[in-house]
C-alpha cells in the first residue's frame, strides 16, 4: 500500500490518497474523520475498513494540527468500539511544532474477534501531561 500526504496552501488543508492493489471483493470502506476542539484540527483518514470481519486490519492515516500561539502541544488518538461495545483508545500521538504546525502518522489497527463496529478520532490540547480540553468525533 501507499500512502501520501499533500500540505496545499496556508490553514488547515490535508489531504491523503491510499492507493490499494487486489480485487474488489477484498477492499473495505474508506473515508474520512474530521475533528477540532480549541487549539487542534485533526484528521482521521481510513481505508480497508470491514467493520464485522473478525481479524482483519484497518489503515489509518492521523494527522495533527496546532491552531494557536498558545504555548501548549496538541494531541491526536483513534478510538475504536469492539461490536460487544467496548472501546480500545488508542497510545496519543503528540506535536509540539508551534502555531500553524502539523504532523502526519501513519499507521493501522487490527480489528480483533469482535471486529470493528465503530470508529472515532479524539483531538486534544495539553499542558505537560494535563488535558487541557479535547473532543471525540466520528
Amino acid at each position: 500500500m501507499r500512502k501520501a500526504l499533500l500540505s496545499v496552501g496556508v490553514g488547515l488543508a490535508f489531504f491523503a490518497t491510499f492507493a490499494t492493489s487486489g480485487t474488489a471483493q477484498a477492499a473495505g470502506a474508506s473515508g474520512t474523520i474530521t475533528c477540532k476542539a480549541t487549539g487542534v484540527y485533526g484528521e482521521l483518514d481510513y481505508s480497508n475498513w470491514k467493520s464485522s470481519a473478525a481479524g482483519s486490519s484497518i489503515d489509518l492515516g492521523l494527522y495533527a494540527y496546532d491552531t494557536l500561539a498558545d504555548g501548549h502541544h496538541v494531541k491526536i488518538r483513534f478510538v475504536s468500539e469492539a461490536l460487544s461495545g467496548n472501546k480500545t483508545y488508542w497510545p496519543w500521538r503528540s506535536w509540539y511544532g508551534g502555531k500553524d504546525t502539523g504532523r502526519a502518522w501513519y499507521t493501522y489497527a487490527s480489528n480483533g474477534a469482535n471486529g470493528l463496529y465503530a470508529i472515532s478520532l479524539e483531538v486534544a490540547r495539553f499542558e505537560g501531561s494535563t488535558k487541557l480540553n479535547s473532543n471525540l468525533c466520528g
